[in-house]
């Protein structure tokens, strides 16, 4: 059952006869106005190949990667995502110290740095991470 604010939100929806349909994955996945693209953007990156394959949905992308042709110190990424992003970023620290092939998912990918590492990116970057997440990409010493 429905308690508490859900409930009190659910039932204003309801008595409004309102309806609301929520687009998670295009605004992180699309190619120009998505999440991941503009952060990528904003970072400085601007040759972007899709990443981050969905295996619900064969052949969909939902985030960006780059390529940068001058390796780019961890440190320098991520002073670059605190500026970008105006707040402190938790760095899980692994691999090598320089970036240079970068992955970008903002949504909560977290929990899926084995799937980043198997598309081939040395870093990931995701819009929130999970202690489940943490020990594969220890152990692959990927740098999330």
């Amino acid at each position: 059952p429905w308690t508490g604010q859900r409930a009190q939100q659910l039932r204003l929806l309801v008595e409004q006869d309102l309806a609301v349909y929520s687009m998670h994955l295009p605004l992180d996945a699309h190619a120009t106005l998505g999440n991941a693209a503009r952060l990528a953007h904003a970072l400085g990156f601007r040759q972007l190949k899709p990443f981050f394959h969905d295996p619900k949905r064969p052949g969909q992308f939902i985030g960006w990667q780059t390529m940068l042709h001058r390796p780019l110190p961890r440190s320098a990424l991520q002073g670059r995502l605190e500026k970008v992003l105006q707040r402190p970023v938790l760095l899980l620290a692994g691999g090598t110290e320089t970036c240079r092939r970068i992955g970008i998912c903002t949504g909560g990918a977290g929990s899926e740095m084995a799937l980043a590492h198997s598309e081939g990116v040395d870093t990931f970057s995701a819009g929130t991470r999970s202690r489940s997440g943490v020990q594969p990409a220890a152990s692959a010493r990927f740098r999330g």
